[in-house]
């Protein structure tokens, strides 16, 4: 967790609250020092104050959501900021939540782990959408069978290979059934031709 603000009270508050919970803690006392570290050492997520010297959290905000490798950094604004056009700027800045100073310790831990949370189911997300990407650009089919040799998928030229773009259970479980162990001939003598 980096936390990003100028009061050096608010940095000890936050650190007493989430170090005990077994969160590692990084600091910045204002958005110049906040964008160096993450540029070094991308953290999982940022508490970043609004109102702060040199760039304000805005700006912050901004430059992390332009920035290709940290664009899915979750953020989250404390701000003392009542006013819904100065949430509507974090909003359009690109943060994910807001916490109003003064903060429930509770509420901030929720909001922490929900926002790690959404953002670990994302990155998997990604890495299926980057692995299924991978699979349809492979020159051979390929089939993804499960543990009891169910086949759960195949890949475009897999289907390519076996003349239908149809998945389901009936062309799978024939093909499951042709192929079940160990065949070693040239799949393309039982191929429609």
């Amino acid at each position: 967790v980096l936390v990003v603000d100028d009061e050096p009270m608010n940095v000890e508050l936050l650190k007493a609250i989430l170090q005990p919970l077994q969160f590692n803690v990084q600091t910045a006392a204002n958005g110049a020092e906040a964008l160096a570290s993450l540029a070094r050492d991308p953290a999982d997520i940022v508490l970043l104050d609004v109102m702060m010297p040199l760039i304000i959290g805005y700006e912050v905000c901004r430059r992390i959501r332009a920035d290709r490798k940290l664009k899915g950094v979750p953020i989250i604004l404390i701000t003392a900021l009542h006013e819904t056009s100065e949430r509507i700027m974090g909003i359009d800045a690109g943060c994910d939540e807001f916490v109003t100073k003064p903060f429930d310790k509770n509420e901030v831990v929720a909001r922490i782990r929900t926002l790690l949370r959404l953002n670990f189911y994302r990155s998997q997300i990604d890495e299926k959408d980057k692995f299924e990407s991978i699979l349809n650009r492979m020159n051979e089919g390929l089939i993804v069978c499960g543990p009891n040799l169910g086949i759960r998928r195949a890949n475009q030229k897999a289907c390519d290979l076996l003349g239908s773009e149809d998945t389901s259970p009936e062309w799978l479980a024939r093909l499951a059934r042709d192929f079940r162990v160990g065949y070693y001939g040239d799949l393309r003598g039982h191929l429609p031709a």
